[in-house]
């Protein structure tokens, strides 16, 4: 096989296996390319999770400081419930020394009703002396026990409104339990939704992580083949030219050869007309190839 064969072989060979070559090449990039639009929208979803992490831990973070801010006005009214716990033993237990000191007995009340009904009697009845005497004693005497009665009216005054503000706190404090709970419930939905989403988040990024791996064995893949690729490439542009310089100088060198052939030839014919020779139609047509007007006139003066 010549030169020129092998090198064409060689052409075509390397013709083959660039096209083997880029054909590898652009299924891989198709693929890194996919790859790579995936880890953009990993990405996005990853990066629009953490937005909704920041907004749902502000929320959060408001209901907590409300829940804390709860609590310490609870411990206040529990300290309050306690004070007043203490007022209302205290009260209780002077009632009932006083009881005990003044042997009280009956109900204020009860009694207040009998002197109004007493005093009424006087008033508008008429009635011997000695009744209207023994109702004025009785009168008197209750009147004396309701005057005692006061001081332990005030004292168990003192326990009454001890015992409601005790009422009041204690309520103030239920409703505050039922706050904080609720407070404390709205707080605990945003934290699971915080949970679920750091969830997927790490779901996305372990996603994000085996794409990266994936994407960093394509590169891996794509280095070689690229260099062979260039390599061959360069290969194969430099046999294409030299087989071209080749050809141009091959055709160079039958251009010259001809030029010489038709030279020689020219030579023959204005020889034959130094001799006076006969020229024929192949000698004409020498000079007509090479457009030379000269040689008519050569003629025409012979």
């Amino acid at each position: 096989m010549s030169i020129d064969g092998e090198k064409h072989k060689q052409i075509t060979t390397l013709r083959e296996e660039l096209y083997s070559l880029k054909k590898q090449l652009q299924d891989l990039f198709i693929e890194k390319n996919s790859l790579n639009e995936q880890l953009n929208q990993l990405h996005k979803e990853i990066v629009g999770r953490i937005s909704k992490i920041s907004a749902l831990k502000m929320q959060r973070d408001v209901l907590t400081s409300q829940v804390k801010e709860k609590k310490q006005e609870k411990i206040k009214f529990l300290e309050d419930l306690k004070s007043k716990s203490s007022e209302l033993e205290t009260a209780r237990n002077e009632n009932r020394k006083f009881i005990a000191e003044h042997k009280i007995q009956g109900n204020p009340s009860a009694l207040k009703r009998d002197i109004m009904h007493i005093e009424n009697k006087i008033e508008t009845e008429v009635m011997p002396f000695e009744r209207e005497e023994k109702l004025m004693k009785e009168l008197k005497q209750k009147k004396k026990m309701f005057a005692g009665m006061k001081e332990y009216v005030e004292h168990m005054e003192k326990e009454s409104s001890a015992f409601r503000e005790i009422n009041e706190i204690k309520h103030q404090i239920g409703s505050m339990r039922n706050a904080i709970q609720k407070t404390a419930s709205e707080s605990q939905v945003f934290h699971e939704q915080l949970v679920s989403i750091s969830k997927e988040i790490d779901e996305f990024k372990t996603k994000e992580n085996e794409l990266f791996g994936k994407f960093d064995e394509l590169k891996e893949q794509i280095k070689p083949l690229k260099k062979s690729f260039r390599e061959k490439l360069e290969e194969f542009n430099k046999l294409r030219n030299e087989i071209r310089q080749e050809k141009q100088k091959r055709k160079d060198e039958k251009k010259q050869k001809e030029r010489d052939i038709l030279h020689e030839k020219e030579l023959a014919v204005e020889d034959k007309l130094k001799r006076g020779k006969k020229l024929t139609t192949a000698d004409l047509l020498v000079f007509q190839r090479e457009g030379k007007d000269d040689f008519f006139d050569k003629v025409k003066r012979k």
